[in-house]
């Protein structure tokens, strides 16, 4: 990629070299005239590189410099002389030169490399997903016991954290002590707060997630294997534990985590987790032990009779410091029994709950929002990487036995990455304090399954970074006769994947029973097949733990209760958080083989400087054969079919002339006109006062000049953050460069120059590392740009002047504000009025494919044929969906399209934080409000896409496709209204889009929440009336979970529709219509009859309350229902509407490319000229989609 990137600064320094001298050759002495060429050609230029990927905008402008320098900095004497010319060139070349040899000395690292990083740093992001959710099932379950604990398993809860607190307690007291040991010489003392005992060994962990370094996983290497090793053992005695056993082991040691809950700076004292607060106060003494006093915990009594409390505490046992985990201290049940007690007393008792549990919760709930909020986006931010390292490492071709491997486990960590935001979607959003009794039972399997699944992660991070050597590559094995490591697992190469379902075999991908034996005999060699064979055996832990879990959800089902009024909502939940976690486990066998295989691979190719030899060779090769080729061919007699004649009018060539010009050229036509003449009259100006003017300000201007070139872009937002970044480097860079050439000045010329580069060479490493990953990162180059133009400026003179470094200041921050007041008056591109036009955009094409997955799942064929489904996700350029989709496709086929849409619209919510974190620069501190009105909505939006990978996930990926076909029966017909619906809504929004501009905006009504509920009853009753047959019990299960899923989906998207309309100040029309017509909005269908609600607008804006809810069989009251949907209705609110300082929480993650390539394709391709003219293209429906672009393309 280096290559590549310093290849297009070649080709830019080339084109500018072409113009200046062919510039030159004209114009000669008479340079003011060459103004009429500069213009033109930085106005055509601008244009095309602003579209362009061969040649981006941010690379492509520095063809300015050498033309800039040639004409008017450095103009030749002569007006043919090509020298100076050739010798700008090697600016060019001479990069590219070092860079080739510095990356062979150094072992520069190739795409294919940065592809095989990127894959652990998911593997790892995903493993502290899973981690995290287990501690979010134990902080529910937290609020969900009630007192007196009921069983061993409420009692391993407690435990578990407690051991936890006392753990992380003593390494603080130890860490104290060792503190005050140190500092006693000067009479000092340390204090810090203990860390939290969900975060051990919170440090490693946050340099190894801020650093992508697994130095404390080499350091701990030994020991978690070893750990791993025993685990295996007791594992492979029955391939799984009884849970008693499993306590037993438990028992014996206390678990730590390895999760960076916290993500804040290591400069700031650690601060504690909720979750230690509350099970510290809840749960322990000062001292640790347990609490001898619930009522001082959980209530606070005004009236108690106190003579009774006093002879129950006298019959209290003492307090052992442990809970015992197999409930041997019956003193435990008594304590809490006490608190039950005390907190049921009779009519002498008047106790009120107090506040603190309940805030205690939600800062810990929070705590857990934000975090895995920042990992979503963390891991979102890796995928896209993964995607563009894996459409360079393709090109090489030396490593082509790879490109199987690379697509499988790029197409595997994005399937991935979707499931745990569905599991996100449940665990963390929807499942209730009060409602989550039925996860107490099956809890324990649960974290069994998801430590299972930890440990799977955590060994193949391991693999792909070749920790583990292959038993063929290691020396004690290879020396060992009586050892054949040839034949110890089935040989499966992927170059296609036509087969993948034998790499979900499991334990069977061994070979033999004997091959297993075999291999539990390299436990001590610590190889490769040994790893894989830990995670086939933990793969059958996970299998019978499903399948304890399904025995268990089996013998607790009760037909009255499980689908009552009071528990329908809590079982469309857990059911849909069951389905979905019990699927990703199980998916996870294809992505361990895949890594495995990938692994084993990895270690029979070259590596370091061979690979780099490999390359050449190859390269090589490969022009030797191309040249033969050519020559061979050339010797053939060959007789091509004469070249077709375009038939074209003179005035179709000016038309077809034209739109092409308009659409490579003029897209930002107003930016390119300013900046063209910006820079031409700049560079005359510069010209003319360097021949005239001996002033002393305007010596070194033509740094403001090239300032000016370099800063400016197209809007205003990416401008102010580029120029805040260009002044203070510029300003660091100034005084640096000057206190170093200060103190070189004063020494001899060896020592001169060894400080010079000593130092030149020390702050360019400290910065960068210093910037690396961040959103500043082009700070670096602002920086070395100053200091080493100051520093060496005075090295051949050895006369440093202070006058040299305020001039740089004063002339870059002359051409920066310069910049800034021309973008503002001439071209104000602001990145909110863009980023508010695809926020209004984004919702359509949400609907668009939720009207593409429903339409082939759950909708009967009988009722809407397929040749009639186009209508509801007709595709046009806001539309991802391709135009000509077959009318009939088989699963595959629409599998692959489906999830290609959705990476397509997961690839937009990055491009949206990136618009909004420029828009800040724009809105701040003036429009403070409209800027968080644009972060809550894309907030918002991003859950609404969360729900729909929910919902597809639930429907494609683990209904079965006779359970969808007995569904859709029974709700095609409502989901047709359903889609109408939101086809309706959304288009007449678009259509009226234009008049926003004069706040004139009129939209309906939705409706969508009511159709919703007349779904969900239908469900409802279909549940209801088989809640008796247990062989249907699984189908139940997907059913509600299907509710869950569609109630989640419309309930945010009306969210979403109500927070458009109010940031856009919209009126709405009530309408009357009762949603009888299944069809979809077109031009030809009649409106809606409506009436103008004048009265009440701003009641209208709020969400409204719904009063139709779903009813079973009957059985439910009209008062039930509402109650219900209350509580839908105000979780989603609860969930959504996060305090202002948890979003600014959330927006501290660097997931900002400021590369302009990347943030110049972030438009969608919408001047704002043009902004808002999509009215023919929607009502028509005649537009095309955007060209198909490739998903590892950068510019996404």
């Amino acid at each position: 990629m280096r290559i590549k990137y310093f290849f297009k600064i070649l080709l830019a320094v080339i084109i500018g070299l072409v113009v200046a001298y062919i510039s030159h050759i004209l114009t000669f002495n008479h340079v003011w005239t060459s103004v009429f060429i500069t213009q033109p050609f930085i106005f055509i230029t601008t244009g095309l590189m602003i579209q362009s990927t061969l040649l981006p905008y941010n690379l492509g402008k520095l063809m300015f410099i050498p033309y800039f320098n040639l004409v008017y900095f450095n103009n030749p004497t002569s007006r043919f002389d090509v020298i100076p010319f050739l010798k700008f060139l090697l600016t060019g070349v001479t990069p590219l030169i070092l860079v080739l040899v510095t990356g062979i000395i150094f072992n520069m690292e190739f795409s294919s490399t940065h592809f095989i990083q990127t894959s652990k740093t998911i593997l790892k992001t995903n493993r502290k997903f899973i981690s995290i959710i287990e501690r979010e099932f134990e902080i529910k379950t937290l609020e969900a016991i009630n007192y007196p604990l009921k069983n061993t398993y409420q009692k391993n809860i407690v435990k578990n954290l407690t051991n936890r607190i006392d753990l992380e307690n003593k390494k603080f007291n130890n860490k104290n002590n060792n503190n005050n040991n140190n500092n006693n010489n000067n009479n000092t003392f340390i204090k810090s707060e203990p860390t939290s005992p969900i975060i051990s060994n919170y440090e490693e962990e946050e340099e190894d997630a801020v650093d992508d370094d697994d130095d404390n996983d080499d350091d701990d290497n030994d020991n978690d294997d070893d750990d791993d090793d025993d685990d295996d053992d007791k594992t492979n005695k029955d391939e799984i534990l009884s849970q008693p056993q499993q306590h037993s082991e438990f028992k014996k040691k206390k678990l730590s985590f390895q999760i960076p809950i916290y993500l804040k700076p290591k400069k700031q004292p650690l601060p504690l987790s909720p979750l230690n607060d509350i099970v510290k106060k809840f749960h322990l003494n000062d001292n640790g032990s347990p609490t001898s006093s619930i009522n001082t915990e959980f209530t606070t009594t005004s009236t108690i009779d106190r003579k009774k409390i006093k002879h129950e505490k006298s019959q209290k046992p003492k307090i052992p410091p442990h809970l015992n985990l197999d409930g041997e201290n019956q003193e435990v049940t008594d304590i809490h029994a006490l608190g039950s007690q005390l907190k049921h007393q009779d009519e002498t008792t008047t106790t009120t709950t107090t506040t603190t549990e309940e805030t205690g919760f939600n800062r810990t709930h929070n705590f857990f929002k934000i975090t895995m909020e920042k990992l979503n986006i963390v891991s979102s931010r890796n995928l896209n990487y993964m995607e563009k390292y894996l459409v360079e490492a393709k090109k090489e071709f030396w490593n082509k036995d790879l490109f199987g491997y690379f697509s499988e486990l790029s197409y595997l960590l994005e399937t991935n990455h979707k499931k745990l935001l569905t599991i996100n979607t449940a665990v963390l959003e929807n499942i209730g304090s009060d409602r989550s009794q039925t996860l107490l039972e099956i809890l324990p399997h649960l974290n069994t399954l998801i430590s299972t699944i930890v440990k799977i992660f955590k060994i193949m991070e391991k693999q792909i970074d070749k920790k583990y050597k292959p038993a063929e590559n290691t020396p004690q094995l290879i020396n060992d006769e009586n050892f054949d490591t040839n034949n110890l697992f089935q040989t499966i190469d992927i170059k296609e994947f036509p087969d993948i379902i034998d790499l979900k075999k499991g334990k069977h991908f061994l070979k033999s029973t004997e091959s297993i034996q075999r291999i539990s005999g390299l436990r001590k060699y610590k190889t490769l097949e040994y790893s894989q064979y830990k995670i086939l055996m933990c793969f059958d832990c996970v299998d019978k733990t499903i399948k304890d879990i399904n025995n268990i959800l089996s013998e607790t089902y009760d037909p009255e209760t499980s689908f009552s009024v009071k528990n329908i909502d809590e079982e469309t939940r857990v059911n849909f958080l069951l389905s979905a976690f019990k699927k990703f486990s199980k998916d996870q066998k294809v992505l361990s083989s895949t890594v495995f295989l990938l692994s084993h691979r990895l270690w029979k190719k070259t590596s370091g400087r061979r690979q780099h030899l490999t390359m050449i060779t190859c390269t090589l090769s490969k022009w030797y054969n191309g040249i033969l080729k050519f020559k061979n061919n050339l010797g053939k007699e060959d007789y091509p079919l004469d070249f077709p004649q375009l038939n074209y009018t003179l005035k179709e060539r000016i038309e077809i002339i034209w739109k092409l010009f308009t659409i490579r050229v003029l897209v930002k036509w107003r930016y390119s006109l300013s900046f063209s003449i910006g820079v031409s009259v700049f560079s005359i100006v510069y010209y003319e006062l360097k021949i005239h003017s001996t002033f002393i300000l305007f010596r070194n201007l033509a740094w403001a000049v090239i300032t000016y070139s370099l800063v400016s872009t197209p809007t205003v937002g990416a401008l102010a953050f580029f120029s805040i970044l260009r002044v203070i480097g510029a300003i660091l860079g100034s005084i640096l460069g000057f206190a170093c050439a200060e103190i070189y000045s004063k020494t001899n010329d060896p020592a001169r120059a060894f400080i010079f580069v000593a130092s030149t060479f020390l702050f360019t490493f400290l910065s960068c590392v210093m910037t690396r990953t961040k959103s500043f990162e082009k700070l670096v180059t602002f920086f070395i740009l100053s200091f080493v133009v100051v520093a060496f400026l005075a090295y051949p003179s050895n006369q440093p002047s202070i006058i040299t470094s305020l001039l740089r200041m004063m002339h870059i921050l002359f051409a920066v504000l310069l910049v800034l007041v021309i973008s503002v008056l001439f071209s104000p591109f602001y990145e909110h009025k863009q980023l508010k036009s695809n926020l209004y955009q984004f919702p359509f094409k949400l609907t668009q494919s939720f009207n593409f997955l429903i339409c082939n799942t759950l909708i009967d064929p009988n009722v809407l044929p397929p040749e009639s489904r186009q209508l509801f996700y007709r595709s046009n350029k806001f539309n991802y969906i391709q135009k000509e989709v077959p009318i009939e496709m088989n699963q595959k086929q629409f599998k692959e399209l489906l999830s290609k849409q959705l990476n397509l619209l997961r690839y937009q919510i990055p491009i949206q934080r990136t618009l909004l974190f420029h828009s800040r620069y724009e809105l701040l501190p003036f429009q403070k409000s409209k800027y968080y009105h644009l972060r809550r909505l894309l907030y918002t939006e991003t859950k609404l896409f969360h729900s729909l990978l929910a919902l597809e996930f639930i429907t494609v990926s683990a209904l079965p496709k006779k359970h969808l076909n007995e569904i859709g029966k029974i709700i095609t017909n409502n989901l047709l209204k359903l889609m109408s619906e939101l086809d309706y809504s959304t288009r007449s929004y678009m259509i009226n889009i234009r008049s926003t501009l004069k706040n004139e905006r009129i939209v309906q009504e939705n409706h969508s929440k009511k159709i919703c509920n007349e779904i969900t009853r239908d469900i409802g009753e279909y549940i209801y009336k088989n809640r008796y047959d247990r062989e249907s019990l699984n189908l139940l299960r997907y059913c509600s979970a299907i509710i869950f899923c569609l109630i989640s989906f419309v309930d945010l998207f009306n969210l979403v529709f109500d927070k458009v309309v109010n940031l856009s100040s919209t009126t709405i029309l009530k309408r009357t219509d009762h949603l009888s017509t299944p069809t979809p909005f077109t031009s030809q269908t009649p409106p809606y009859n409506i009436e103008i609600e004048d009265e009440e607008v701003e009641e209208a804006l709020k969400i409204p309350i719904t009063n139709k809810s779903p009813r079973i069989a009957g059985h439910i009251s009209e008062r039930d229902i509402k109650e219900i949907m209350e509580n839908t209705d105000y979780r989603i609110k609860r969930e959504i509407d996060v305090p202002d300082i948890l979003l600014d929480e959330i927006d501290a993650t660097d997931d900002h490319d400021n590369k302009d390539e990347a943030y110049f394709k972030a438009t969608d391709d919408i001047d704002e000229s043009r902004e808002f003219e999509i009215i023919t293209d929607i009502i028509k429906d005649e537009s095309s989609p955007p060209p198909q672009r490739n998903i590892g393309n950068s510019s996404q």
